[in-house]
């Protein structure tokens, strides 16, 4: 009886396996067929994307369309010095004439296929990685003609590349722009500031203002700030620029003030009798390698670039009269007699004596001189660039409120259809 019990229960576990393979085999077949499905339909969604993007392509005009284009930095944060790039989340506005919509109601306008439409096809220049994209569109009516204007808005957030000019590290003024290229030629379309709304920097969410101070003004300039006005390029470009200011007492109370220290404490060394030149000479190489270790420092917190900063001319010229240093006392070592070992008599000493207060005099002349000389260069080079740019905050604050106003006027008389 055991036996034929334990014969079904065998029976009954193959039976099961069986069913199991089988019902395994069936969900992987649907599986893979789900998959493939998945992908055909992902294939067949870019094909038609790309079919209606090439479709936009040929979609142009006969007469050059102007489009304006209106900026606003949301948040700016991590410019990073090394690699010379920031963090941004920013919004712009395009907007046009479309002459095509003037016959349509508020119902099909809210049903448009954008994709049909003539499109400015705007790209941004200088973007390194993309985190966030969002696009929409809305129609507004001006003017006695109740012109139809088509206003395309896009906020994004992302990783953008910024050429930085480093000469006045670490006194600088830098740019943060964002440069907006289209791919039709320039008998297409023209980009131009917008005429009515100001461009606007959100100072309050800046976050990098612990090394960093914004400034108020955004310009926005056809093409690029730094390009050459006489070579035409082939597509139009605009740029919107608003600009940081370092903040330098980082650098001045880490750098310069402990650099300034050890060059008034090398000439310390002087007090060290004149028969110890080894002792002066261990003294002044101590400090010289402290500056090279300072210079690796200030090498660290910049990017590979072919010109010096006024903080690395600074550090240079202290290691340059460190390294005079050890030279001289090298040389009044000569001048002694006694430099061989041999015992001479004490008047034979006088011109090594002579020598060292001569060269005594000579360096601190050349420390004070050389940081009264280079602080005036210094505060006077990078003091006229700012002052500039508190003049362009002022014709900013003034341009601004006359373009408020003029909205205001022209918002009376528009009528908005669609969008956000």
């Amino acid at each position: 009886m055991d036996f034929y019990e334990n014969d079904w229960q065998l029976g009954a576990c193959e039976s099961t396996r069986n069913i199991l393979q089988v019902l395994c085999q069936n969900i992987n077949q649907h599986t893979a067929s789900i998959l493939e499905i998945k992908r055909q339909r992902e294939k067949i969604h870019k094909e038609v994307a790309e079919k209606h993007a090439l479709l936009q392509g040929f979609i142009t005009k006969e007469d050059k369309v102007v489009v304006q284009v209106k900026f606003s930095f949301l948040i700016v944060g991590d410019i990073d010095t090394v690699s010379q790039d920031f963090r941004a989340e920013i919004f712009y506005q395009a907007k046009w004439q479309e002459p095509a919509l003037a016959g349509l109601s508020k119902k099909a306008l809210k049903e448009l296929d954008w994709r049909q439409y003539w499109d400015p096809r705007l790209k941004i220049e200088n973007l390194k990685d993309i985190i966030q994209d969002e696009m929409w569109y809305k129609v507004r009516r001006e003017g006695p003609n109740r012109t139809p204007w088509v206003i395309q808005r896009r906020r994004f957030k992302g990783i953008f590349i910024e050429q930085l000019e480093l000469q006045h590290f670490p006194c600088d003024i830098q740019d943060i722009s964002i440069t907006l290229i289209t791919d039709r030629l320039r008998s297409e379309v023209e980009l131009v500031p917008d005429m009515l709304e100001p461009s606007t920097v959100n100072r309050y969410s800046f976050q990098d203002q612990e090394e960093w101070d914004i400034y108020n003004h955004v310009q926005v300039v056809q093409g690029r700030p730094d390009s050459n006005p006489e070579i035409k390029q082939s597509y139009p470009e605009i740029t919107a620029t608003c600009r940081v200011k370092r903040k330098a007492l980082l650098y001045f109370w880490n750098v310069v003030l402990p650099m300034m220290m050890m060059a008034f404490i090398s000439l310390t060394g002087f007090a060290i009798p004149i028969i110890w030149q080894s002792a002066r000479m261990a003294n002044a190489c101590t400090l010289l390698l402290t500056a090279v270790a300072f210079k690796f420092v200030i090498s660290g917190n910049l990017p590979t670039i072919s010109y010096l900063t006024y903080l690395d001319i600074y550090v240079l010229v202290e290691m340059l009269g460190l390294g005079i240093m050890v030279l001289v006392y090298a040389g009044l070592a000569i001048l002694r007699p006694d430099w061989l070992g041999r015992a001479v008599p004490l008047e034979s000493e006088q011109p090594a004596f002579l020598g060292d207060m001569i060269a005594l005099g000579a360096l601190a002349l050349f420390q004070v001189s050389f940081h009264i000389g280079f602080g005036l260069f210094f505060y006077l080079k990078t003091n006229k660039r700012r002052k500039l740019m508190k003049e362009m905050d002022e014709d900013y604050k003034r341009e601004s409120q006359t373009k408020k106003t003029r909205m205001s006027l022209r918002k009376s008389k528009s009528d908005f259809f669609i969008g956000k």
